[in-house]
């Protein structure tokens, strides 16, 4: 944010937006929403629209606050500063997104394919300033950039994959890319009024080796009323003979999660690539978690490290059973479904 505005803009100075807000000289970091992980969804956009005079002379009310957000990140004194206008900035900037159509048409799309939430992706633009008559950066705009904040960005957020809203993003991204993280490029309709083809598409091949394709809205909802409710006995140790807790009614956790034909007695290895996991509810009216030792390639050991030894259980060699923290129910039965994101 301490960059100077011409650093950005190499030779193309009359490029730079001088309006009267100073808009056009204040960068958009992007958002990071409060549940976001490493190894979660980047969502990447071109650059900031609006560096057209008609817009200029009369912002949108929200617009203003958003860059004053801006400001105030720009001008905080310290890391504690930083933060906390930070955090205000992503607030406000995920709830005002809602109104626009590329959130209702392709955004919110793609968060309900992946059974996402607003608050678990981060979103950046691969040129951080608004340009003049909104005309696409150069090359060497871009460029500097990218050495100079968008690279660190992605490096700092480390997602595992990065969607691009639209071919020209897109085509950016592969340009100047190089790391591990998947590429996915979502077209774009004029004026984002509908999903088209291309993006429905690729979120298909996105969100088909998630451990559920398109999860229903209410899945974490879901999970917490088979907490409460009682769905499930007295929790008992599964055995390397039957690999499955028969204490499970595995038909009513299927049907609130969505699935079309639940079938009774049928373990979520068997639905759609999911490995071993049994959700158990002790007699101590705890819920459990238990995934089998030998599924361990599916699940990041690094999952284990973040649990308090107290509550780990290893007294059956090949089963290793978790109790979530206090509260944690819902974010750890998500965890599992998405391989492995600790909690």
């Amino acid at each position: 944010m301490q960059i100077p505005v011409e650093d950005f803009f190499p030779g193309e100075l009359g490029r730079i937006v001088n309006d009267n807000h100073h808009h056009g000289r204040t960068m958009s970091p992007g958002y990071v929403g409060r549940d976001y992980q490493k190894g979660g969804w980047l969502l990447v956009g071109n650059y900031p629209a609006g560096g057209t005079s008609a817009y200029l002379d009369q912002p949108e009310e929200t617009d203003v606050h958003l860059y004053g957000c801006f400001n105030s990140l720009r001008d905080a004194k310290d890391d504690a500063g930083r933060f906390l206008k930070f955090t205000e900035m992503s607030e406000y900037w995920i709830n005002i997104q809602k109104s626009h159509r590329i959130y209702k048409n392709v955004i919110r799309p793609l968060l309900q394919a992946g059974g996402k939430a607003d608050h678990d992706i981060a979103f950046i633009n691969l040129f951080p300033f608004r340009c003049k008559d909104n005309r696409a950066p150069s090359m060497a705009m871009r460029r500097n950039a990218w050495k100079m904040v968008v690279q660190q960005q992605i490096d700092i957020l480390s997602p595992s994959a990065i969607i691009a809203l639209g071919k020209a993003a897109g085509h950016v991204l592969s340009d100047f890319y190089s790391g591990s993280a998947s590429l996915h490029t979502l077209p774009r309709s004029n004026g984002d009024f509908y999903l088209t083809e291309g993006a429905k598409n690729e979120i298909n091949e996105l969100t088909k080796s998630s451990a559920v394709e398109n999860i229903s809205e209410n899945l974490l909802s879901a999970s917490h009323e088979l907490a409460k409710d009682g769905d499930f006995a007295q929790s008992h140790a599964a055995t390397r003979q039957t690999s499955i807790s028969q204490c499970i009614n595995y038909e009513s956790l299927l049907l609130k999660l969505g699935f079309e034909k639940p079938v009774r007695g049928m373990t979520l290895k068997h639905c759609r690539g999911i490995p071993s996991m049994y959700y158990n509810r002790g007699p101590d009216g705890k819920v459990y978690f238990t995934v089998r030792k030998a599924q361990q390639d599916m699940f990041s050991m690094e999952m284990w490290r973040f649990v308090p030894p107290r509550q780990k259980k290893d007294d059956a060699p090949h089963l290793m059973t978790v109790e979530p923290l206090p509260g944690q129910e819902e974010k750890a039965f998500k965890s599992i479904l998405d391989g492995g994101v600790r909690f």
